[in-house]
């Protein structure tokens, strides 16, 4: 085995060294300043859906067609800028909302579009897209919006306009200038456009204050032009140095090589897509550990749960590092967050209520399926780039509401697996109860309740701050609130009797359906309201799928349970949560 990955690891660092020099270059973009190979894995993320995207399979022939055979993002941008009429018939662009293909007179077998396919209804696009509102769209309108965008995206990769890598801050949002902005500027054209406009006129103070800075400029959009020749040819060696010389024009406007050469390793490393693994792990050593009864594994369990904590540290560090901020301002942050969340407090409780590995293998399931689903599903995926925050959550209110609701929705995921292990066991050995997991998961509905309610609390403050009215029946504050009451009504069962072991698994089942409806249901299927820093084009029929299995779950499971007698455990409701309490 060493000797395969001693084979192959020259292998994967030629591969990576076509695009390595023009990854280092920095453009300024969405309002701040990253790496080119963060750019382009978002844009590629954006466009395809994959971060590395080589083709696809035909739905006529089901052959495979390559597109961009490297795989590289960096070199598939590349591509698109240095060879637009070629990339114009490629397939890329993925189109996956049910019934929009439909709707615009697109091949319905098939995911990935060219532009040159999207033209004929260039026109019906532009026409609906100008009608539509984007504070109350539909999950819909807003993938409509998106095509839109992509479209328009690549036109101007194509013009060059959106390369922002010439580092002459203008604008009130402080833009850097394209190439196409700067040779226009140098040969005395007019401005286009009042962008342009502003552009010119900072690119000409620039110039003024040194005599020689027109002249590095020209040697540098010289050099830029001849590595995309260069590239056009096959050769990618003339970006080496550029990024070096790019910087030497305006070194204030550059953050420190620290934080890009961070953001460079975040993107090679992948901490949370490693974690995700690592946690999946954790699970089948902490089932292990239950099954067998084993201290050891279950010792064993619990280092690697730590290991893969210690990967989220890590990856939250970077992003912190790279945002110069809390990093929690989108569905991808709280998806992670949630992910910490819910398996630092497994461990915890994990340690506190040995020797059972119960609570340990919930966590772990929690965590590893929330990291794979952030890091996969495409409208999830796409807001794990770095992106400056919002003026609504440039607040203190954001490092307390957020991560707070984030823990409660963590404790409802932790119910629900807890409820699902429960359940199988039950149908498994028809065990009328199991004390110790009885235990564990009124604590954890507990838990639950408790963080929701201060978080629901907390951001009734934080709205009564930012928009003048602590409650105002938002889709958000609504469901929210329905999410806790229903919690609460399970505690409050189990206080009167009304459930107990069994309903409380059942119950589990049910909450975190609605649950599911307020944390991704708000920002992707309905879509309006203002919590918009997580919405995004969702699609309705995973969950239904999830919804329909869930019920066809808890059908058997009652069913089971009816003839059986309908026992359950005796009403036990006292506060000796810890052992020996």
């Amino acid at each position: 085995m060493m000797r395969l990955l001693a084979f192959i690891a020259p292998l994967c660092l030629v591969a990576a060294a076509p695009s390595q020099e023009a990854a280092r270059i920095a453009i300024q973009h969405e309002g701040r300043v990253k790496p080119f190979d963060t750019f382009a894995r978002q844009l590629m993320q954006y466009l395809t859906e994959k971060e590395r995207f080589k083709g696809y399979s035909d739905p006529a022939t089901g052959e495979w067609v390559e597109v961009f055979p490297e795989g590289d993002p960096v070199a598939a941008v590349l591509r698109m800028v240095a060879d637009p009429p070629n990339v114009h018939a490629l397939r890329f662009i993925k189109i996956g909302h049910p019934g929009l293909k439909a709707h615009f007179g697109l091949e319905a077998d098939r995911t990935y579009f060219s532009l040159k396919d999207l033209e004929p209804a260039r026109d019906k696009m532009f026409a609906e897209a100008r009608m539509i509102d984007e504070d109350t769209a539909t999950s819909a309108q807003r993938a409509t919006l998106k095509i839109v965008h992509q479209f328009m995206t690549i036109e101007a990769l194509y013009q060059e306009r959106i390369l922002t890598i010439f580092p002459i801050p203008y604008g009130e949002n402080r833009a850097w200038a394209t190439s196409a902005e700067v040779r226009m500027w140098l040969v005395g054209q007019a401005p286009p456009n009042a962008k342009s406009g502003e552009c010119f006129a900072a690119l000409e103070a620039f110039a003024a204050a040194d005599p020689g800075r027109r002249a590095r400029l020209q040697a540098a959009l010289d050099r830029y032009a001849s590595a995309l020749q260069s590239f056009r040819n096959g050769d990618a060696s003339g970006f080496a140095g550029l990024a070096e010389e790019l910087r030497a024009l305006n070194p204030a406007a550059f953050p420190s090589e620290r934080r890009l050469d961070v953001e460079l390793k975040y993107n090679q490393v992948h901490p949370f897509h490693i974690a995700s693994g690592v946690f999946f792990l954790g699970a089948i050593a902490f089932l292990m550990a239950l099954v067998f009864k084993s201290t050891k594994t279950w010792i064993a369990a619990l280092i690697v749960h730590a290991l893969a904590l210690g990967l989220c540290g890590y990856g939250y560090a970077l992003r912190w590092i790279i945002a110069d901020r809390y990093p929690l301002s989108n569905h991808y942050e709280s998806m992670i967050m949630c992910a910490i969340g819910a398996s630092l407090l497994a461990a915890v409780l994990e340690l506190v209520m040995r020797p059972k590995a119960v609570i340990g293998l919930s966590g772990a399931i929690v965590a590893s399926l929330l990291l794979v689903l952030a890091n996969n599903v495409p409208a999830f995926a796409e807001q794990g780039f770095v992106a400056p925050l919002v003026p609504a959550l440039q607040t203190v209110w954001m490092t307390i509401h957020v991560p707070i609701i984030m823990t409660g929705y963590a404790m409802g995921m932790l119910l629900m697996v807890l409820g699902h292990i429960y359940l199988v066991g039950y149908l498994k050995s028809g065990a009328e109860t199991d004390q110790f997991l009885d235990r564990v998961m009124r604590l954890v509905l507990q838990l639950t309740v408790l963080f929701l309610l201060f978080g629901i609390v907390l951001g009734a403050v934080w709205a009564g701050e930012a928009w003048g009215r602590p409650w105002g029946w938002d889709m958000k504050e609504t469901w929210a609130l329905i999410t806790l009451l229903c919690y609460l009504a399970m505690v409050h069962g189990r206080f009167l009797g009304a459930i107990r072991s069994f309903g409380t698994a059942i119950a589990s089942l049910g909450a975190f359906q609605i649950l599911i409806l307020t944390y991704y249901g708000v920002n992707f299927l309905f879509g309006k309201g203002l919590h918009t820093y997580g919405f995004g084009a969702g699609e309705v029929w995973p969950l239904v799928v999830f919804f329909v299995a869930e019920a066809v779950f808890a059908g058997i499971c009652l069913a089971v349970h009816i003839r059986r007698g309908g026992i359950d455990s005796p009403a036990r409701e006292s506060h000796d949560m810890l052992p020996g309490a």
